[in-house]
């Protein structure tokens, strides 16, 4: 299975907007960010996670859709940082964090 279309809002800079969960900050929206595909590593049905969206808008975009935090890196005037430096950090360690925590979902 696939994880498709999740994200993360925060309402304390950048692109003001819960999206479809809202956290505190960019901090707790970076610690979501791990847990969350954490979560999707310790489970082996799950062969992956997709973030809603990674670029930003087109032109052809509504002005409601350019101004909702769903973009990965953020708008290029408010990059996400802390969101960033999470998915680098269970990046670099999926594989090894998948071989050692796979079935131990209750933990």
């Amino acid at each position: 299975m696939i994880v498709g279309e999740f994200h993360f809002g925060a309402l304390d800079r950048g692109l003001f907007h819960p999206g479809l969960q809202k956290t505190a900050n960019q901090q707790e929206r970076a610690a979501m960010y791990k847990s969350y595909v954490q979560g999707a590593l310790r489970n082996p049905a799950i062969v992956g996670t997709h973030w809603f969206q990674y670029g930003g808008p087109g032109h052809d975009r509504t002005r409601r859709r350019r101004e909702l935090p769903d973009r990965f890196p953020g708008h290029l005037r408010y990059p996400y940082a802390e969101t960033i430096a999470a998915c680098r950090e269970v990046g670099y360690a999926m594989y090894a964090y998948r071989a050692e925590k796979a079935g131990t979902m209750g933990d």
